[in-house]
């Protein structure tokens, strides 16, 4: 069996599994927060989509939250098989995210239009 991590490791490594199903399904439906905002007031959860992505991002919200943003979301099943509260497993997704945030970095920084540098030269 993997290396267990300390209950507070775990707790965290948890919510970031839940901010990242929650953000994964909302990506596979094209849904903003605003119409996750207007799906979850039918369910008698009123919240902003600016607050709804602080709520999310910040991996603070309650199971009931979670519940409702999977109903709202339209979400029968759900696999949990990747989540790992391992230290390996914990490893593994601050490696993804340094890399993702490294990506978006250099992605933030690239000129959009490469050759206008070239014509300038001239």
């Amino acid at each position: 069996m993997a290396a267990a991590l300390p209950q507070s490791a775990a707790q965290e490594e948890l919510e970031s599994a839940a901010k990242r199903l929650i953000q994964e399904q909302m990506r596979s439906r094209k849904l903003s927060y605003a119409e996750l905002s207007e799906r979850l007031a039918s369910l008698g959860f009123v919240e902003t989509p600016a607050r709804l992505n602080r709520k999310v991002n910040r991996k603070k919200f309650q199971a009931s939250f979670f519940i409702a943003c999977l109903l709202a979301l339209d979400v029968e099943t759900l696999d949990i098989s990747g989540v790992d509260v391992s230290a390996a497993g914990r490893r593994q997704r601050l490696a993804r995210e340094q890399f993702a945030r490294a990506d978006r970095e250099a992605r933030r920084r690239r000129p959009l239009n490469p050759k206008a540098g070239a014509l300038s030269e001239l």
